[in-house]
């Protein structure tokens, strides 16, 4: 028997989890957060161990880049703006009181913070509220879980309708976020998934991250995918069934990871109505305004030739791994010449343990490069939309 708020916690503590596509994504996943941190000095390679094995794992700063010139394609040059483009105010850091409000509304009445200090609110007292929930207090995404029985106050068919539903009791809709997406895993039978995210057409441009952008092969766009969607080359996940997608059963998305590792709402129901769980890595949008001071396409690409990206990121290509100390000789990315294959207008995600302020637009351009080193890379580059 748990005697205390604490013990049970500890017990039922659910925690958010990134899917790393092996190795490369590990790489790239580690290449971004340092290139994030635009201050941060270089620094020399240390060595990480497993706690299992005794081989070590290098690890190493992001390379600088530097390409001399910058072929542009015809299809980079085609790009068209839309008419209006917002910028988004987000919220950043969440007061004991915010995050007491916001899990009442989950019938949950106990709260303390965990050792990290992260916000732990639960209820173990009355039956139908049971749960317990965590929230990280930097970004506001969290996971819930309920042990009681919990349904949405309005009644409504279909559990794609239920989710809703629910999502509004919570406080967790506004006019960006689209349900449109559900699925089943053969480990918790008897439960659907219902999975939300900002769609992109209402945002106004699409939200990526950069390691995403970066690991889509060349002969594919982003763009031709909408929030929710499955890649080709999705991790397997055997557990994944039952995938249904806009109304209509996606058969060849079971058995992949689903693409929720940001920019997601996940409620998950039993019985078509009762909450099982929900979880969220949504940003939350304070307000939004027009950009009146936009670059146009030709200053972003004239920008871009002029050594004024503010990221670069890049990999190289072809199968297999990759020795990184002869790619990258004196930890750099060096070519006369770079092909800029692509160019997009978009809003960019953070790493989904850093706090962020705005979604602003950015220029995103993708291409190809030879580096000096010998190694034909593939890169992505972004700078700020908006006239300085």
């Amino acid at each position: 028997m748990l005697k205390t708020v604490q013990d049970w916690a500890r017990a039922n503590k659910l925690l958010f989890s990134l899917s790393a596509g092996g190795l490369i994504l590990i790489l790239i996943l580690g290449i971004v957060t340092l290139v994030l941190k635009l201050n941060q000095s270089h620094t020399t390679p240390t060595s990480t161990k497993s706690s299992s094995q005794s081989t070590s794992l290098p690890t190493y700063p992001a390379p600088a880049v530097k390409f001399n010139s910058y072929q542009i394609s015809d299809a980079a040059k085609a790009l068209k703006v839309p008419d209006q483009v917002k910028q988004y105010l987000l919220r950043a850091h969440f007061s004991d009181s915010d995050v007491k409000a916001f899990s009442r509304a989950f019938g949950l009445n106990d709260y303390y913070l965990d050792e990290s200090g992260q916000a732990v609110a639960s209820n173990v007292s009355d039956v139908n509220n049971q749960g317990l929930m965590n929230f990280d207090k930097t970004t506001g995404f969290f996971s819930y879980r309920s042990y009681g029985l919990i349904q949405p106050s309005a009644s409504s068919s279909g559990t794609i309708n239920a989710a809703v539903s629910y999502l509004s009791d919570v406080g967790l809709t506004d006019p960006t976020i689209g349900c449109n997406h559900s699925y089943q895993q053969t480990t918790l039978p008897g439960v659907t998934f219902v999975e939300c995210h900002r769609q992109w057409d209402k945002l106004g441009l699409p939200l990526v991250n950069l390691p995403g952008v970066l690991n889509i092969p060349e002969n594919q766009t982003f763009t031709a995918t909408r929030p929710g969607d499955v890649a080709e080359f999705s991790l397997l996940d055997p557990s994944i069934a039952s995938v249904s997608a806009y109304g209509v059963l996606k058969p060849t998305d079971n058995g992949k990871s689903r693409p929720s590792d940001f920019n997601t709402v996940t409620v998950g129901l039993w019985g078509g109505t009762n909450i099982y769980s929900l979880s969220s890595n949504l940003r939350t949008i304070i307000s939004s305004s027009v950009v009146t001071n936009l670059l146009t396409p030709d200053e972003a690409l004239q920008a871009f030739k002029d050594q004024k990206a503010e990221v670069s990121l890049t990999l190289p290509t072809g199968q297999g791994s990759f020795d990184f100390a002869k790619a990258y000789p004196n930890n750099q990315a060096l070519a006369q010449t770079a092909t800029i294959n692509k160019l997009y207008l978009v809003y960019l995600e953070k790493p989904h343990d850093q706090a962020q302020t705005d979604y602003s637009p950015y220029y995103l351009i993708q291409g190809t490069a030879n580096l000096s080193s010998g190694y034909t890379v593939k890169f992505v580059q972004v700078l700020s939309a908006i006239k300085k």
